[in-house]
C-alpha cells in the first residue's frame, strides 16, 4: 500500500541519544528508500563519534549538524522552516514507527 500523491517530511532531534541508531536500523528497514519519506536528523552538538555514526546512515537520512544545543523545539523548528513536503511529523529518537501506522493516520485524515 503505498500513499498516493503527498510526501511525508519525519524529523528528528537528538543530542547523543543511545536509541537512535536502533531507531535509523529499523526505519531503513521498514521504509528503504522510499521517496515519499524524507527523514531529517537534527543534531544538538553531539559527541564527535556521535555525530560520526550518524553519518554512516546518509543517504538513507539527511543530517543538521547544530553547533550547540537549543533544545528539542528548536530542532524541529529548523527542520519545519527548510521543509517543502505535505506533511510534517515529530518523532522522538526512541520511537519505532512503522510504515502502516502512517498509512492508517494518513487514510484517517483524509476520509
Amino acid at each position: 500500500m503505498e500513499i498516493a500523491a503527498p510526501s511525508v517530511l519525519i524529523s528528528i532531534v537528538t543530542y547523543n541519544s543511545k536509541h537512535i541508531f536502533k531507531v535509523l536500523d529499523q526505519l531503513k528497514s521498514e521504509f528503504d528508500m522510499n521517496k515519499q519519506f524524507k527523514f531529517v536528523v537534527f543534531d544538538n552538538n553531539s559527541s564527535i563519534e556521535y555525530q560520526e555514526e550518524l553519518k554512516t546512515y546518509i543517504p538513507f537520512i539527511s543530517v543538521n549538524f547544530y553547533s550547540e544545543n537549543n533544545g528539542f523545539g528548536f530542532g524541529h523548528n529548523y527542520n519545519l522552516l527548510q521543509a517543502k513536503e505535505d506533511y510534517f511529523l515529530v518523532l522522538n529518537p526512541d520511537v519505532i514507527l512503522k510504515k502502516n501506522d502512517l498509512f492508517i493516520q494518513y487514510s484517517y485524515k483524509n476520509k
